[in-house]
């Protein structure tokens, strides 16, 4: 076995730097599992328990195995963690320690590095590919919680598995409040589903450090003005998974909206509107929604996401889906970073995109919600799987007056871009057989064949049969 220079001072400054930890955090930071999870209340001592533990790991680590600590941005997760870093190095004297606050790393005596990582889009995710990591600590987990099957799966987990002196691969700890619904990887992950992950949960209770904590659970409560069931109060004090539907921003339920597409469903006889989010930093998103002309009942029949695309990627995949579902119209924010798309798609393929309604977001919310509440608008599960992630995970923020601006809402907005100016609403059911609007000979027949040939007319002329 392989003796490391300085092994005396490494054992002892680790036994320093973890001496603080109470008991719920040591289990946690002392685990042998390759993958943590950790789900405390607020002022349960999370905060605490990551820095001690990056440091630790960072004494064995070489250069090219940093020990990360990450959040949604690497800005939260200097805010969140810098300063007791800082304060552990001054609180236990640390020598030959180095901060640098410009490149957001510590590095200590040995070469051994703590680095500072934002998560904020996929992007950063398969940033971590290129890195070796020895252990890794990632915050606040629930606010990119769409990013972490493929952070996890496809980037930092093989990365991982790539320490040479670490047989078994290095560490991913994933801390944070548990998500607004029971749904999704992080809740997976910390209730079991997902095997691999040894789960840690405490609330203040435990946290020897924090005086009188039943005074300041009562005092929150009463403040509230919530009961110990409150949704809020589980998840955000207490730490546990509860769903709060009344903290999500639209109210869609799975099995109320979400089923197989009827049997009757025909792309050639279905009105279609195709409703698209553009993004160059953030996520592209198209979603088309569908009805059946004697029905005002809609459907959401295929969504998709893609980063990282030029505007003449983006207009040749919504002209595919054009050509595919042949739309009534297309919509699209035509608006800041949306416009080059748009002229994009205009110029390249001669698709006359109409501008999304934007004004009286919230109105338009509350009206959708109640076509999700009534069960008027449903999505075909396969097809829809990047909304149904967003849809059933998207909260509001504190105030309550938009959507919290940490998650994911692309598919969401293209929804709404689609449904706005669809007409399901207006459709008409078919006449009874035997009365005078079945007859094709009568002046209601020949007035609605009549209007049936002007739609067809006033068709781009892509779309005319």
């Amino acid at each position: 076995m392989r003796v490391e220079a300085g092994t005396d001072e490494r054992l002892r400054v680790s036994a320093a730097v973890l001496g603080g930890l109470f008991d719920k955090q040591r289990a946690a930071v002392l685990s042998t599992s390759k993958r943590i999870a950790a789900h405390p209340g607020r002022r349960g001592g999370k905060s605490a328990a990551i820095p001690p533990a990056a440091f630790a790991a960072a004494l064995w680590a070489g250069r090219i195995n940093p020990v990360i600590i990450g959040a949604e941005h690497r800005e939260t997760a200097v805010a969140l963690h810098w300063g007791n870093c800082q304060a552990l190095l001054q609180d236990l004297g640390l020598t030959g320690w180095r901060s640098d606050s410009a490149k957001a790393q510590i590095t200590t005596p040995y070469g051994g590095i703590i680095q500072f990582w934002g998560m904020k889009d996929k992007r950063s995710s398969i940033l971590l590919r290129g890195y070796q990591p020895y252990e890794a600590h990632f915050d606040e987990v629930a606010s990119y919680a769409h990013l972490l099957e493929g952070m996890v799966d496809d980037d930092i987990g093989p990365a991982l598995g790539d320490v040479r002196h670490l047989p078994r691969g290095g560490r991913l700890f994933l801390w944070g409040t548990p998500s607004h619904t029971r749904v999704g990887y992080w809740f997976e992950a910390c209730c079991g589903i997902r095997r691999e992950w040894e789960v840690h949960h405490w609330d203040v209770r435990d946290n020897p450090h924090y005086h009188d904590p039943d005074g300041f659970l009562r005092e929150t409560l009463e403040r509230h003005g919530w009961d110990e069931t409150h949704p809020t109060y589980q998840r955000e004090y207490l730490g546990r998974f509860v769903d709060d539907a009344a903290a999500l921003v639209y109210r869609f339920d799975r099995l109320r909206n979400v089923a197989p597409l009827p049997d009757d469903y025909d792309p050639e006889r279905w009105i279609h509107v195709i409703g698209v989010d553009f993004g160059m930093v953030d996520e592209c998103a198209w979603v088309v929604i569908a009805s059946h002309p004697h029905s005002r009942d809609t459907w959401v029949v295929h969504v998709e996401k893609a980063a990282d695309l030029l505007t003449d990627a983006a207009a040749d995949r919504t002209a595919e889906l054009v050509e595919r579902y042949r739309p009534d119209a297309v919509v699209g924010d035509a608006g800041g970073l949306g416009k080059p798309y748009v002229e994009q798609i205009r110029r390249r393929h001669g698709i006359p995109m109409e501008p999304a309604e934007k004004a009286e977001k919230l109105a338009h919310i509350r009206l959708i919600n109640a076509d999700l509440g009534t069960g008027r608008l449903r999505m075909a599960e396969m097809a829809c799987q990047a909304l149904i992630e967003e849809i059933s995970s998207l909260p509001w923020n504190e105030s309550r007056t938009r959507e919290d601006p940490r998650y994911p809402n692309h598919a969401c907005d293209a929804l709404l871009y689609a449904w706005r100016r669809h007409t399901a609403f207006s459709n008409q059911r078919p006449p009874e057989p035997g009365s005078r609007l079945s007859d094709p000979s009568s002046p209601e027949a020949i007035a609605r064949e009549y209007a049936r040939y002007q739609r067809e007319q006033d068709r781009a002329w892509w779309d005319r049969d």
